[in-house]
């Protein structure tokens, strides 16, 4: 059984170009992080919060400024940069009553990566972003080439296993998020760079026997 969560508001932004100064290593080369953006496209905005399956409307898009010429085929969404794998209802003109699913997560650690000396390596916790953690994702709509899309698979129980006892899964739950600073002992200096072991946690605790 899937579970959506409806969309509140979606708005359709034009994306705005202004000189970038802040820059990323990756290995050997240098990002900016705009160089997935054609500027030629129009791309609604769709702030995620929490994981989980999300479903959009047609309706809610022709709201947003989509042109109604748009097809299920031509929309494409990206998230940090990355096409991510739509389920369309209808690969046609897309109409008020269709809409297209897809699984949205929050932002994590992505982009602090790159504030570390070490890299990803050295954060505390990578399931929390340490600024914000509405995650971005952009919609836009182009006919070249093909889209990523799941497709529906039916159900084959021939010859199916019998049911398991039991299952394991791991979880994880932080009740505090607190900024967690690490500096060596009698020496405080302030550097522009994160270190290892700073990141979003909880205070440690000592119990007492």
């Amino acid at each position: 059984m899937k579970i959506f969560h409806k969309l509140l508001f979606l708005a359709l932004t034009t994306i705005c170009i202004t000189p970038l100064n802040a820059q990323m290593l990756n290995g050997t080369d240098t990002i900016y992080g705009n160089e997935w953006i054609h500027y030629d496209q129009a791309y609604i905005k769709i702030p995620i919060v929490n994981d989980g399956m999300y479903r959009v409307l047609g309706s809610d898009l022709a709201k947003a400024g989509m042109p109604t010429s748009v097809k299920g085929s031509d929309l494409r969404l990206f998230r940090l940069g990355k096409e991510e794998t739509l389920f369309t209802s209808n690969t046609n003109t897309f109409g008020a009553t269709d809409y297209f699913d897809f699984y949205g997560m929050h932002l994590r650690s992505e982009l602090d990566s790159f504030a570390y000396r070490s890299g990803a390596k050295s954060i505390l916790n990578p399931d929390f972003n340490m600024g914000n953690d509405t995650a971005v994702y952009f919609l836009t709509w182009q006919t070249t080439g093909i889209g990523k899309r799941f497709v529906n698979v039916p159900n084959n129980l021939t010859n199916a296993p019998a049911a398991e006892k039991y299952f394991f899964a791991t979880d994880s739950l932080t009740t505090e998020r607190n900024a967690l600073i690490f500096t060596s002992i009698g020496l405080e200096v302030e550097v522009p760079e994160w270190g290892e072991g700073e990141g979003l946690g909880t205070y440690y605790a000592q119990d007492r026997v």
